[in-house]
């Protein structure tokens, strides 16, 4: 099994789960844990094998309905938090860094318990009053280099939820260089860090993202870029939505 040519778009599916801990560490109201996944639905004909080549899924789930056989492959997973300043009842900069090193990062995006000066400067910050922060993109490689299909599925998770947020903010990087790792050797220091980075931070431009303070980058969902750069994935890989007449 391999990705369709054109792909059937009304096989994806997307689920997104918004969570936290009821107490003890993580726990501030101002601050949950999102997930969002776009999964692929094939039908399964008699006497075929149901599980798809490494490369073409995540994850993969065997759906049966009556008669009929269903592979389900997960073809993309992001993650990451949204931060409500509102809402937070410690120094939003402490508590990212106690979550991890990776979260310390977006700590330039506020001051104390609220949004920093310097962002606000940045964006228009008409709408709502959450941040909603993008932690990690994981894409099953045979999906990747087809026109956009990986940037369409991150603009339709983040629709989900993100659309009225003041502010949406990643750190670019080329994750993907992790199974190439020597040992304890900083990721920095793979040859193609940069070229890879470079790339990276391309895929986040073309959706509107802009460089606010090395390495986080912002998009203001208020403003246009974002929208129209989704709007053209659209038109160029025939994922236009459906509207009723």
């Amino acid at each position: 099994m391999t990705p369709t040519d054109p792909i059937d778009w009304t096989s994806f599916n997307l689920n997104m789960d918004i969570g936290g801990p009821v107490v003890g560490d993580y726990s501030d109201p101002g601050m949950l844990h999102w997930s969002g996944q776009a999964t692929y639905t094939v039908a399964v004909a008699d006497g075929t094998d149901w599980r798809p080549d490494q490369d073409q899924a995540l994850s993969v789930a065997r759906i049966e309905d009556g008669e009929d056989l269903y592979s389900e492959w997960t073809v993309l997973t992001m993650g990451g938090l949204i931060v409500d300043p509102r809402s937070v009842e410690a120094r939003i900069p402490r508590l990212l860094n106690e979550i991890s090193e990776d979260y310390d990062h977006f700590g330039v995006l506020f001051d104390g318990t609220d949004f920093h000066p310097d962002l606000m400067d940045h964006i228009d910050g008409v709408f709502g009053s959450r941040a909603v922060l993008i932690d990690r993109v994981h894409m099953a490689p045979a999906w990747r280099g087809h026109g956009g299909v990986g940037r369409l599925l991150i603009s339709r998770i983040l629709r989900l939820f993100a659309a009225d947020a003041k502010v949406v903010a990643t750190n670019p990087f080329p994750i993907v260089l992790f199974t190439e790792r020597d040992g304890h050797a900083r990721l920095t220091a793979h040859p193609r860090f940069d070229e890879e980075l470079a790339k990276v931070q391309r895929t986040w431009a073309s959706l509107g993202f802009q460089l606010y303070k090395d390495p986080i980058w912002v998009m203001d969902p208020a403003r246009s870029g974002h929208a129209d750069a989704v709007a053209e994935l659209e038109r160029r890989l025939a994922a236009a939505p459906a509207h009723s007449r």
